[in-house]
């Protein structure tokens, strides 16, 4: 699964390579993926999917298989580029001799 800018910059790819080693698939079926956060800022994305068979010859690729649409919220005003960061900011005194 990967996941791009709308001019094709890719900004993360993963796979589960270790859980498919030994799966034998049957009959009709889906694969589910969950990501539990991305902090992407708002702007347009798309995902792209690539399944390989167990000799890594390519079975299908797909890019622009859909279109995400992140809104602006009031959480992202102070962030730029593409993903939000929660940074936490503190002051260090510096011990003077």
């Amino acid at each position: 699964v990967a996941i791009y800018t709308a001019d094709m910059l890719l900004l993360a790819a993963f796979s589960d390579e270790k859980a498919s080693i030994g799966m034998t698939m049957e009959g009709d079926g889906r694969f589910e993926c969950e990501i539990p956060s991305l902090p992407l800022l708002p702007g347009v994305y798309s995902i792209g999917v690539t399944i390989k068979g167990r000799d890594s010859s390519l079975i299908y690729k797909g890019l622009h298989l859909t279109r995400l649409n992140v809104d602006y919220s009031a959480r992202v005003r102070q962030s730029r580029g593409f993903i939000h960061v929660e940074p936490k900011w503190r002051f260090v005194q510096e011990k003077v001799s």
